[in-house]
């Protein structure tokens, strides 16, 4: 795992030297130590890995020479090849260079080539090449997401037409979060941009506990926010040392959970006094279940641990089980203490039973999940920044919810959906007849 230089969110590898940040969009350059190396300046010349073909490929092959190059000691050879690779300006390919060599991650999405009089100085060759790249990753993908539309609209059958998700419905509310077709009702929103009490900057993770408090933090900065259940600020308080939370979880009696990239931590919700502590391999999701017990997504395991984060079961084989090479993102079980979570890239949810048993993977088609949230119905609840989607305990598609930036998810007793939507939180109330 490594962090994207544009927005520091957590990135998995995905085996490439070029990959996408599924949070912000930006094109990173994956750092040397990921492959499993030294830091690029002292390191042994690394072996080349097969780039793919064509233009990704090429610009792949470019950064393999630059590492090369470095690891060789040959710093203005490599600063060269950057230049002549993204065509960027000297200080650029410099600034560059001097990260790779310090093993950081590079972001490359939005250079600009800039000579000495302002006039971009590009070569067409690289112009083309970007191009088709954003072509390839933004494009067609959006593309192809409206054949199914004209499918539907074009192709009559027996007098019926075909759609390829007949299950699905898509509902959309405004930027102001009022739904016209009333199934989607906006109960409450609170927050919005800053600093002071009860505002947020980049808040991505939601929880709610059995007295209606809710909970919200920023993705950096350790600040944890509590509002009343009408969203009126009532304290907020600071996690010493966290660098950033990968997922917030509230137990019935206000106990706050905290994961980050070492371990699970739990606080007195109102005072924020840390209770206790479990150290665990870049943990990226926690759940209490209606049992009282944590459920952890650590990785390529998932571990269940008492209240007290004592543990009581590590289901160290899951992520194999599951046939999930980068193991486990978000998790959450439901009333029957079926546990479910979500893998990336693939973006599909993996089901095991109580017992711990590996029973399905469902495809959802879900490209960048954020988070998991189960209602007291047994319905299942994916964000993705733009969307919300709702499939039943078997993974049947039931709606698609429009929305702006949605991360966190959380669902109390009633079935009222709460999401991060940065930077405020949303009260939803959906109705899926």
């Amino acid at each position: 795992m490594f962090k994207c230089p544009a927005c520091s969110a957590p990135l998995e590898f995905q085996g490439g030297t070029i990959q996408k940040c599924d949070f912000c969009g930006g094109s990173v350059i994956v750092p040397s130590e990921v492959f499993g190396r030294a830091a690029a300046a002292k390191a042994s010349p690394p072996p080349r890995e097969a780039a793919p073909v064509g233009p990704i490929g090429m610009l792949a092959q470019g950064v393999e020479n630059v590492r090369r190059l470095i690891s060789e000691g040959k710093k203005l050879e490599a600063i060269r090849v950057f230049r002549e690779t993204f065509g960027v300006s000297l200080a650029q390919a410099k600034a560059a260079v001097e990260a790779m060599e310090r093993g950081h991650g590079v972001n490359v999405s939005d250079m600009r080539a800039l000579g000495s009089h302002g006039k971009s100085r590009m070569p067409r060759r690289v112009k083309a090449l970007l191009a088709v790249i954003f072509v390839v990753i933004f494009v067609l993908p959006i593309a192809f997401s409206f054949l199914p539309m004209l499918f539907f609209l074009i192709v009559p059958i027996a007098g019926e037409t075909i759609s390829s998700r007949p299950d699905t419905e898509k509902v959309g509310f405004s930027s102001d979060g009022r739904e016209s077709d009333g199934s989607v009702e906006e109960l409450l929103r609170f927050g919005g941009k800053g600093t002071g009490a009860g505002k947020f900057t980049d808040n991505r993770v939601v929880a709610v506990d059995a007295a209606g408090k809710i909970y919200s933090a920023d993705y950096t900065g350790g600040r944890i926010q509590v509002f009343d259940a009408e969203g009126n600020f009532l304290t907020q308080w600071n996690v010493a040392g966290l660098t950033s939370i990968s997922d917030l979880a509230a137990g019935r009696d206000g106990t706050v959970y905290i994961a980050d990239g070492r371990g699970v931590r739990s606080f007195n919700g109102h005072t924020g006094k840390e209770l206790r502590s479990i150290k665990l391999s870049t943990p990226r999701g926690v759940h209490v279940g209606a049992d009282g017990r944590i459920y952890i997504a650590a990785r390529n395991s998932i571990v269940i641990t008492d209240k007290d984060l004592k543990i009581q079961k590590d289901l160290n084989k899951a992520a194999e089980d599951a046939s999930a090479r980068l193991g486990f993102e978000k998790i959450a079980v439901d009333g029957n203490g079926n546990i479910y979570a979500f893998v990336r890239p693939e973006g599909d949810l993996v089901k095991f039973s109580r017992e711990g048993k590996f029973l399905t993977r469902i495809k959802t088609d879900v490209r960048s999940p954020q988070d998991i949230a189960i209602d007291p119905s047994g319905n299942i609840y994916l964000t993705n920044v733009s969307t919300i989607h709702v499939f039943n305990g078997d993974g049947k598609p039931l709606k698609t919810i429009k929305t702006n930036q949605a991360f966190g998810i959380d669902i109390n007793d009633k079935g009222d959906i709460f999401a991060a939507v940065r930077p405020e939180v949303v009260k939803l109330r959906i109705d899926l007849e």
